[in-house]
Order: C-alpha cells, then structure tokens, then sequence
C-alpha cells in the first residue's frame, strides 16, 4: 500500500473517499506550482539574465572544442563567450572532463546564443520532472510529494537559476546505483568526476558485468569525443585540471572555504592550514581518506540489496553525501544530490516518535537559501559556528542514517 504524506499526502493509494480526492488534489496543486516557479526562474533566467549562469560556459566551452579551440583555456574561453554572447561579465572557467562536451554538443543545433540557452533551461526544467518521478518511482512515495519535495528545495532553484548539472547528476547517480549499472555510472563520473564514489559498490557486490559495460561505455562515450573534439581537451584536462582538483581545490579563485556558504567538510579541514581558501596537503589527505572510508562503508551496506530495494536507495543517498560532503568545497547548488538520502530518511525516521518533526526539521535546514542563516549568524553571533555548519551536520546525519544496517523498512511500506 502506497501512503501519500503529509499536507494530503497520506490518503492510500485507491482510496475512493471524498476526502483523499480533495487531499491528493491540493497535494497536486502544491506540486505543480512549486514546479511552475522552478520552472519560470529558469526561463527568467535563460532569457533575461543570460551573462551570469553557468550554462553560458557550459554552451560557450563546447562550441569552442568544436571549432578547435581549448575549453580550459580561460583567457580563450573568455574571448570566445563574449564574441559569441555580446556580453561584457566574468566567465566561469570550464572543468568538466572532455566527455561532457559531447553529451552537450546537441547544443551546437542552435546559431545563437539566446537560443540554446532557453533550450538548455527548458532540458533542466525536464530534468526536475525525471528527478522526481525518478525518486517516486524508487522510493515508494507518491509523485506528487517527491515533486513538491524536489520542485520547493531551493538547491533545486538556485541549479535552475544559474544552469548548473546537478539535478541531472542526481538522476543519473540514482539509477546507476539502483539499477547496478555501469553504464549510468559511467556517463556520471565522465560527466563530472564526482560519482566516482559509487564505483566500489560494484566491486563489493562482485558486480563483474556491470563494471564491464563501465568500462566499455566509457570507452565509447571517450572515442566519440575524441571524434567531435579531437584530443587536445584530454591533453588539458589531465595535465593542467585534473591535479588541481585532485589537490583539494578548483581551478579558479574561491572564497575563504570557511566561509557559510560552504557545505563540505573543507570548512574545517582547512583550518589544517594557514590558507582560508585552499586545503593543505595534509588537509587534503584526510578529505581523500574520509572520501574512500565513507564511499567503502556505503558501498558494504548495499553489497547484498536486490536492485530497486530500499537498501540500495540507502546506499544512493550516502553516496550523493559524500559527493557533497568531502568535494573540495560544497555551494547550495550542490544539493540536490542529497535529495535520494532525505527519501530513504522519510521510511527510516517516520516510523519513529518525532521522526517525522526531525525529518522536517532536517528538509528545511537544507532547503533554505544559505545566505539565510548567514544573516541569522549576525543576529545571533554566539551561534554563527552550529548556523553555518547547519547544512553540513545535516548531510552527516542523512549519510548515518542510510549506513546504518538494518535500517530498510519492508518494501512496499511508505
């Protein structure tokens, strides 16, 4: 029996009552404005304030692989955008690997600029919808509560804001773990290196075609690339991207990573260090380290869960904590990636006195702007230490939870 939730969310699935009908429509009209506003932002967004997003560099990077120029050249990166764009901003530097490139070359379809950047906001707008129905289908929840629950977290809007992946990744992180599939898994870490974090848990499960398909779809997806953009982006990524990233920071400047708007664990790590924006060797030691023992432990807790289980939801929600907590510095717009461990927590806390109040409490302490308990911090100065490691505590409590053994309800009990 599928239950619904809250605010009218928890009438049975099948129910005929009057009542039910009346919740599950107000249910859906939350849903679909929340996503109505998703989807407007991004729109604004595309159309009237193109020169800021990072789908400008994403659009900008590939047309330039395209006509032979290098996409992690900024300076040439730089002069490209601004051509092609007519606009005067700061461009974002590129550090996606190659293969990335390719998945977005359907962009080159587009003469212009304005064009393939609406095409790309109205492709993210999508991409809430699958994330969604994705995490209904998963989890067990209703549609409509995954919709409003993915469509009202701010991390969801800020991504459709400014352009960014992540709602994409969240998918592609979820269906390759619940699935067992190395395919999926192999589009995500060539997209954006980060899910690499889950390729242990094939090793565990002794998962040995999965890992095959992982390597031969990565092969084909690297060829194709080096089809459309020849290997000179290869070149770059490994020898001037890759090291920097590997060293525990990005390859442009950054913040102090103290600062409240980070979310990883770099926040305090670098304190290892006398640089507030860059990790220490040491600093980036220990973030490597907890990276592997805490992608190792996930990856031990589904070893056994049939695919499409609760368990392995669990497991995918850990893994989408530590692509958070342990990136060399973690924004808002990263957090979608938690959304598939606040679906398992829903079935592990609710069950528990207050866990429903904890769950919500925990929903509403990522979902908010950061920038919002940054000022609270000011208000409240004694406590700007627990505000603005709020958001990371959170994620720290989400990853126990789905690690814990034992913690799956029987399936099919929402």
């Amino acid at each position: 029996m599928r239950r619904l939730g809250l605010l009218g969310f928890t009438a049975p699935r099948g129910s005929a009552g009057a009542a039910s009908k009346i919740q599950l429509g107000f249910a859906w009209v939350l849903a679909i404005a929340a996503f109505s506003l998703c989807v407007s932002l991004a729109h604004r967004a595309a159309v009237l304030e193109p020169m800021r997003d990072d789908s400008r560099t994403f659009l900008c990077a590939t047309r330039l692989a395209f006509q032979g120029g290098s996409p992690y050249a900024l300076d040439e990166l730089t002069t490209s955008c601004r051509g092609w764009t007519h606009g005067n901003s700061i461009v974002q530097p590129f550090f996606y690997p190659p293969p990335f490139l390719a998945l977005a070359a359907w962009t080159l379809a587009f003469p212009g600029y304005p064009l393939a950047g609406v095409a790309w906001a109205w492709l993210n707008a999508l991409g809430i919808l699958v994330l969604a129905w994705r995490l209904s289908a998963w989890s067990r929840l209703s549609l409509p509560l995954c919709l409003l629950g993915t469509s009202a977290y701010y991390p969801t809007l800020f991504n459709q804001q400014v352009g960014n992946v992540n709602v994409a990744l969240t998918v592609v992180l979820l269906e390759s773990v619940m699935r067992i599939s190395g395919p999926w898994l192999a589009i995500g870490v060539l997209t954006k290196l980060s899910p690499v974090v889950a390729l242990p848990a094939l090793l565990a499960r002794g998962a040995w075609r999965s890992l095959a398909e992982f390597a031969g779809t990565a092969a084909v997806m690297i060829g194709v690339t080096l089809a459309l953009f020849g290997s000179g982006g290869f070149h770059s990524f490994v020898n001037s991207i890759f090291p920097v990233l590997n060293s525990g920071t990005y390859p442009f400047d950054v913040p102090r990573l103290d600062g409240q708007l980070n979310h990883a664990f770099s926040r305090v790590l670098v304190r290892l260090g006398d640089d507030p924006t860059h990790l220490s060797p040491a600093a980036n030691g220990v973030r490597w380290a907890m990276m592997l023992g805490m992608s190792i432990a996930a990856s031990w807790r589904g070893r056994d869960e049939p695919a499409g289980s609760l368990g392995l939801l669990a497991t995918a929600g850990a893994f989408g904590c530590v692509m958070v907590l342990c990136a060399p510095i973690a924004w808002d717009s990263h957090l979608p990636l938690v959304l598939p461990a606040l679906a398992y927590a829903w079935h592990a806390l609710s069950g528990h006195p207050r866990g429903r109040v904890a769950l919500g409490t925990m929903y509403v302490l990522l979902a908010l702007p950061a920038d919002w308990w940054q000022r609270l911090s000011y208000v409240f100065p004694e406590a700007s230490g627990v505000l603005g490691a709020a958001k990371m505590l959170v994620m720290v409590a989400l990853y126990v939870t789905c690690v814990r053994p034992g913690g799956a309800p029987a399936a099919g009990v929402a």
